[in-house]
This record gives C-alpha cells, sequence and structure tokens, in this order.
C-alpha cells in the first residue's frame, strides 16, 4: 500500500508543477512553441515508456491508423 501512496504523491506533485512551468514558460515562449515542446516530451517519454513495458512499438494496421489520426486530430483542433 505504500508504494501506492509515493505514486499518488509524485502525480499531485507532476500535476501540480505544470502550473508553475507554464506560468514561467508563458513569459519567455510563444504559445505554439510551449505547445509543440510540451506534445514532443511527453511523445518522447510515452514512446520510452511503451518500449520499456511492451519491448516494441505495436504495429497498427489501416484501419486503426486512420481512427488514430482522427482522434489525434479532434484531442488537438476540436
Amino acid at each position: 500500500m505504500f508504494p501506492t501512496y509515493i505514486m499518488l504523491l509524485g502525480m499531485a506533485t507532476l500535476w501540480g508543477g505544470t502550473f508553475i512551468a507554464g506560468r514561467l514558460i508563458g513569459t519567455s515562449v510563444d504559445p505554439y512553441s510551449a505547445a509543440f515542446l510540451r506534445f514532443a516530451i511527453a511523445s518522447v517519454c510515452l514512446w520510452l515508456l511503451t518500449l520499456s513495458n511492451e519491448r516494441r512499438i505495436p504495429r497498427l494496421d489501416a484501419r486503426q491508423s486512420v481512427s488514430v489520426i482522427l482522434l489525434g486530430l479532434t484531442g488537438v483542433f476540436a
């Protein structure tokens, strides 16, 4: 049970730190660059996490690729 509380504390710390980091970055970087850096860092972290858990990047078929692209576009633009 103790590791669960450590993970919850880490999550709360990271979540709370994003507001402070956003305030600091907002004064020195334009919004498009900040958004790009945010998504680039998150993509690298998720890629490394996937490699460490799955040992490979899963392949998508054509139907899944279309779904992923649509989800990506609506998640950013909508």
